[in-house]
């Protein structure tokens, strides 16, 4: 919730039990699928059912002034966190791992409804798209950081990093090629995946373009060239894409689109919307994409 950057002058202690007092109750409302509550919390917390879905700022003005009240966490720390710099860097790298969190948990079916509203409130600006890609395909795949062999791509700067290695990451990707998605838009996003999944040590993209059927059929590799004519350009259909996916061996969907056509049933797998356009989706992760001219 970043109550931490959000306390700001007010009284330490009292916004503490503000925030305990909001905290809890999003908790103790969290419900699953079949609406029973996921979790439970000890006797003795902070919790009034009276402030139901109310902000820790909204809690602390209806406070009485607090001397002293024990709390089970200690935020002695928060004046460090609101001070300088660091406690601004500290903050966006906070945010950095709710988005990240929230991303994983979207694409699994695993983040409910309530908590989606409040992460939608506080991820302003968003990840850049690049990120939160690159980190859903990690949360998708079992993988782990080795120094060597280096990564190559910080070699000729002179740097050791530590390179990503684990099983093979396996995706799906379908470029729209249909008449409303301009040619420098197509041509990126043949490449861009691509670029991103050379961060791994071995991948496969099963990459296909499609306007109202598929077009184009390529698998990819590591060292694999990106194919850059493409046939296609008439209208848009999502239906035999998502429906081709489902019998792929991938984790991940990714659909390249400015999403200008009827939404299919929803997919088996956990797909990504990279999207060009405005439109909101019924199912599925949304990453907006920056959009080119023609």
């Amino acid at each position: 919730m970043r109550h931490l950057a959000r306390r700001q002058g007010r009284n330490p202690l009292k916004f503490n039990i503000a925030a305990d007092y909001a905290i809890n109750d999003i908790i103790v409302n969290t419900l699953d699928d079949k609406g029973y509550r996921m979790f439970q919390l000890p006797d003795g917390v902070l919790i009034n059912p009276a402030w139901h879905d109310q902000t820790a700022e909204w809690i602390y003005n209806q406070l009485p002034e607090i001397k002293r009240e024990k709390t089970l966490d200690d935020h002695g720390a928060w004046d460090d966190f609101n001070k300088d710099e660091a406690g601004a860097a500290k903050a966006q790298e906070w945010k950095d791992r709710i988005a990240k969190a929230a991303v994983e948990s979207r694409t699994r079916g695993k983040l409910p409804g309530k908590w989606q509203t409040v992460i939608d409130e506080f991820l302003q600006p968003k990840l850049e798209w690049r990120s939160i890609l690159l980190d859903t395909l990690v949360s998708n795949a079992r993988n782990d950081y080795r120094l060597f062999p280096p990564n190559k791509k910080h070699l000729w700067r002179g740097f050791y990093l530590p390179s990503l290695h684990g099983e093979e990451i396996n995706i799906a990707m379908y470029v729209d090629i249909s008449g409303s998605i301009s040619d420098k838009e197509i041509q990126e996003a043949l490449s861009e995946t691509h670029g991103i999944c050379e961060q791994f040590s071995d991948f496969t993209i099963y990459l296909r373009t499609f306007d109202t059927h598929i077009t184009g059929s390529w698998e990819l590799h590591p060292f694999d060239p990106v194919p850059q004519i493409v046939n296609g350009r008439g209208g848009t259909n999502f239906e035999e894409a998502c429906r081709e996916a489902e019998k792929l061996p991938v984790s991940t969907v990714v659909i390249f689109s400015d999403l200008e056509a009827p939404f299919p049933k929803q997919s088996l797998l956990p797909v990504i919307w990279l999207s060009v356009g405005n439109r909101t989706l019924p199912w599925g992760l949304l990453i907006p994409y920056p959009r080119k001219e023609k």
